[in-house]
Formats: structure tokens, sequence, C-alpha cells
């Protein structure tokens, strides 16, 4: 996935999260600024509650802190929250 990513964006570098593949879904791109990573926050969630062994409250706790709203430079992932299909 992320050799594929980097294809997408001409080798241009790429922040990542190591062990949270699975969470990607794909490249985002703004006017004028350097492409990120885009995240599904509720995989990124179940990913870290798998991990560590933690519940919901305990991971986002973590999360939140650390990374959902972190600042680690110009190419900072975004989190992409998906809304739920109305049935």
């Amino acid at each position: 996935m992320r050799e594929q990513l980097l294809e997408i964006t001409g080798g241009q570098p790429l922040q990542f999260y190591d062990g949270y593949d699975d969470a990607i879904l794909g490249v985002g791109f703004q006017y004028t600024k350097d492409p990120v990573v885009v995240y599904d926050r509720t995989k990124f969630l179940a990913i870290c509650m798998k991990t560590n062994d933690w519940d919901e409250d305990e991971a986002w706790e973590y999360l939140s802190q650390n990374t959902f709203y972190a600042w680690i430079g110009p190419q900072t992932p975004i989190f992409l929250d998906q809304p739920q299909e109305l049935e």
C-alpha cells in the first residue's frame, strides 16, 4: 500500500503511522500543499484497541492526545470520519 501511495505522489515523501496501514484510505491533495496520507479514524481506533488490548475509552484518550490532534509537521496525516449509512 505504501509503495502505491508513493507512486501516486510521484515519490514525494509521506508521513505514515507504523502498524496502521489497514486504516489507510488514500492520499489527500490540497492546492499548494504537500500530499498527506488519509486514514479512516474508526479503523485506526479499532487497530489501536486490538494492538494494545485497550477498551474504546482508553484507545480514544491515547489517540486524541498523541495522534488525532497532534501536529507532526506539514505532512501530518488526515483522519476521516465517514458517516454511517442510514437504514
